[in-house]
């Protein structure tokens, strides 16, 4: 429905840190939009991603689709320097206290099986962890059965 929306991170102070943005649905007059040129795909499968073409340093436009089972979602953040994916792993697995290993940098919300969507990253040159966290029906995270994917960008 057309309208003004909010994006919001409600966990552990993401809120007042910045974790908010504005959505803003138009009216397409009856049409249909047209799709955003992306420059990769990312394909989540049960339990793993693929990437259709490298990332870059600068803008990416990123086709994310669902071809599992199961619902998969991805969280992207930048490792700050001497961390590594399995210190972010284990944040996350535990109670995410003291200071994360990575810097957020988007992704998606929960992606059922079988639909897609676009997201936009930014990147900077460094070493990147594209991550899904969504429980398994045993109850482990994505990320314990395999779905993670470390991407390194240089200037």
């Amino acid at each position: 429905m057309p309208g003004r929306y909010a994006l919001v991170c409600w966990f552990k102070g993401h809120l007042e840190s910045g974790g908010v943005s504005d959505l803003i649905v138009a009216d397409s007059g009856g049409g249909d939009p047209p799709l955003p040129e992306s420059n990769a795909a990312l394909t989540m499968l049960d339990y793993a991603f693929g990437l259709s073409a490298p990332l870059r340093v600068g803008r990416n436009v990123v086709r994310v689709e669902n071809r599992g089972l199961e619902v998969h979602e991805v969280d992207v953040f930048r490792l700050k320097p001497g961390m590594t994916s399995d210190a972010l792993i284990a944040w996350q697995a535990g109670d995410q206290e003291g200071e994360s290993p990575g810097i957020p940098m988007g992704g998606t919300l929960d992606v059922e099986p079988g639909d897609h969507l676009w997201i936009e990253l930014e990147l900077e040159p460094g070493s990147y962890v594209l991550i899904c966290t969504v429980p398994a029906p045993d109850g482990a995270p994505h990320a314990h059965k395999g779905m993670v994917m470390v991407v390194e960008l240089s200037g």
